[in-house]
């Protein structure tokens, strides 16, 4: 009667749906295991607004009858413990972040040969004679940053993008997630598949709710960076890189001992900061899933730089992660491809 589609089963689809039509939490059930002598159900309840678990809880029992009775029993049980904490008042956590210094300036890009002298007494994941500068991140230049700013110190997570993004209106187009994948809590993990554009439009609204003025203009896929504004923004490619190599300025971005890199493949991670920082403190350099930057895509030349923010067009953006720079369409993201972002706000000279 809805108009709505019930043939999707996914959690994150079903949330959607329950919202479309006005409810507050929805209630899934699934068989997690069947025999003649014994009946197993989990049940899980979800907050629509914000894509949260509200509550989850198992079922046993020998007959389906009896598991029926059972589950009623849980299911008001659920919703009495959900009414409780969602009548809580919900507090916004602020962005916790990484102060850069102004007119700070570094050598951009990978430098061959400076490379082993740097990484040898700290060996990182790799060993160094089987890393070297790829076409994409040489030849290095000279860059200086003029104005300082802040940077988030992780990549935003799952639970930052649902508690923004649940205070957006019904007709938004950026959409919750799931904070849980069967018995793992994504909440502390990088939010991912998420497209440029949609990357955008989250730093407009965060720099709403944290009453700062909107860095961009969108309109459907054009948008312009709006200049002196307050609030939060994707950083260029220089600033990203910039803020990875830390106080030390190391030769490359990535530098560091065992124990700061997760050391398995980009399209999966972990939560945010269960491994070493860098310097200055900014978690997950390398290998917790890639990172949109606010630049086109191009090679890399070695003239020097002011304040750079890459080619005026192109068909690409950037995407960092450490040892690699890449690109990738800005409104079509793969879904083998974890791609995520930091948020950077420019400061007051």
């Amino acid at each position: 009667d809805n108009g709505v589609d019930l043939s999707c089963s996914d959690n994150s689809c079903a949330i959607s749906m329950g919202r479309s039509v006005g409810a507050d939490w929805v209630l899934m059930g699934e068989m997690i295991e069947y025999s003649e002598s014994l009946i197993a159900v989990e049940l899980q309840l979800y907050d629509t607004l914000g894509g949260t678990l509200l509550g989850m809880t198992e079922v046993r029992n020998q007959t389906l009858v009896e598991t029926m009775k059972d589950m009623d029993a849980s299911i008001q049980r659920l919703m009495a413990s959900a009414q409780s904490r969602t009548q809580q008042p919900t507090i916004r956590t602020p962005l916790e972040t990484i102060t850069i210094a102004n007119n700070t300036s570094f050598t951009m890009g990978c430098t061959e040969t400076k490379w082993k002298q740097i990484v040898t007494p700290m060996l990182p994941v790799f060993p160094p004679e089987k890393i070297h500068c790829t076409d994409n991140t040489s030849p290095s230049s000279q860059v200086k940053i003029q104005t300082g700013f802040e940077i988030t110190k992780h990549t935003i997570t799952t639970s930052e993008w649902n508690e923004t993004v649940s205070t957006l209106s019904t007709d938004r187009n950026l959409q919750l997630v799931p904070t849980h994948h069967w018995a793992t809590d994504l909440s502390a993990y990088p939010i991912h598949a998420v497209t440029w554009l949609e990357a955008v439009s989250f730093a407009n609204h965060r720099s709403m709710l944290d009453n700062h003025t909107s860095c961009y203009t969108i309109e459907g896929a054009t948008v312009s960076l709006i200049e002196r504004c307050t609030g939060w923004r994707l950083p260029t490619e220089a600033e990203w890189e910039l803020a990875m190599r830390g106080y030390q300025l190391h030769q490359v971005a990535w530098t560091g001992p065992i124990g700061h890199a997760w050391n398995i493949p980009i399209s999966k991670g972990g939560p945010v900061c269960q491994k070493l920082g860098n310097d200055i403190g900014i978690c997950d350099i390398t290998d917790n899933g890639w990172e949109w930057v606010w630049d086109w895509y191009a090679p890399y030349v070695s003239s020097e730089k002011v304040d750079p923010t890459g080619p005026q067009q192109g068909s690409h953006k950037v995407i960092r992660n450490g040892r690699h720079r890449s690109s990738h369409s800005a409104n079509l993201v793969s879904e083998e491809q974890a791609i995520g972002f930091r948020l950077l706000r420019t400061l007051k000279p």
